[in-house]
């Protein structure tokens, strides 16, 4: 069995991306050093895994993020998960920084548990992060990749940790926050560099700020990219 560091598990509503309106289970794993001075969720930066509390600690109704984090293996996380949502398919795998950790077996453990896996990463970490596929009539059983891989990238943050081809390759979709024209300029080099033509692109404004999401609407119209509003946020949800 592998451990996994788990800040915290929830349903939810994606609403961010490809797959915005889809239920999900978000599991939130621990630890991250990318260092965006935007996150929202900078309690699960710190992984010092002697402070990992067990699974059975892991309380009835968690929070949306939490100051501490527990250890489970793929068994026991996807027990729970079957166990208290049943009724919804999809996971979605995210962070802090998920693709630090070995991913394969809770994939494979959620793929037998006829569940399937999104998978959002900063692209700066690629343990266990094999390319995806956006077939999905086939995606139970032994498959252990996820079956949708979103790329964030974190570009020039001060964890000071680079992109890694080996995510761009996985991805299935890039998804930019965007808060000025800067930003566009590094995803327009990051996609000749690594030749992303054909990924589904994403822009998100840098915190839902108007003039981020004009910057982001306007040139969604111009080049036929999608738009990423965190439509969560508007109905109260996390």
């Amino acid at each position: 069995m592998t451990t996994f560091y788990v800040n915290t598990v929830y349903p939810t509503i994606q609403g961010e991306g490809a797959y915005t309106g889809t239920p999900v289970v978000l599991v939130r794993l621990q630890g991250c050093g990318v260092g965006c001075p935007f996150c929202d969720t900078k309690e699960t930066w710190p992984l010092d895994e002697s402070a990992a509390l067990p699974s059975s600690d892991f309380p009835d109704n968690p929070p949306v993020v939490s100051h501490k984090f527990y250890k489970f293996t793929e068994k026991e996380l996807t027990t729970y998960i079957k166990e208290n949502f049943p009724h919804i398919t999809w996971v979605m795998i995210t962070g802090g920084e998920p693709a630090s950790q070995d991913l394969p077996p809770l994939i494979h453990a959620l793929h037998v548990a006829r569940k399937l896996v999104l998978l959002e990463t900063s692209g700066t970490a690629v343990k266990g992060l094999y390319t995806s596929t956006r077939s999905c009539a086939s995606l139970f059983g032994n498959k252990d990749s996820a079956d949708w891989v979103t790329v964030s990238p974190k570009l020039n943050m001060p964890g000071q940790l680079r992109i890694k081809p080996q995510a761009l390759k996985a991805a299935d979709e890039i998804k930019m926050v965007v808060g000025k024209e800067r930003d566009l300029e590094l995803l327009d080099e990051l996609i000749e560099t690594h030749g992303l033509q054909d990924k589904i692109i994403s822009l998100q404004p840098i915190s839902l700020s108007k003039k981020a999401t004009e910057l982001c609407t306007r040139t969604a119209i111009e080049r036929g990219w999608h738009l990423s509003l965190q439509t969560h946020k508007f109905i109260n949800l996390p």
